[in-house]
């Protein structure tokens, strides 16, 4: 079962609907910053979490909570 700050990264796919958060880029880069709006994001179960940015930096993201 999914716990609160469970990280999942870019292309696996979400297993429960929820809320979920920004938590860094997969290279340990801390650029390009991104917008509140992009930081929080709610994502469907069965979707792949997708990459970050304009750029398409692939990411971490955390669960946060159901929505």
């Amino acid at each position: 079962m999914i716990r609160v700050g469970h990280r999942f990264m870019t292309g696996q796919i979400c297993g429960t609907t929820g809320d979920y958060e920004f938590d860094g880029y997969v290279d340990m880069s801390s650029t390009p910053l991104l917008t509140e709006e992009q930081r929080r994001l709610t994502f469907q179960a069965g979707s792949p979490f997708p990459t970050a940015s304009d750029l398409n930096k692939r990411a971490y993201f955390k669960f946060v909570g159901w929505v």
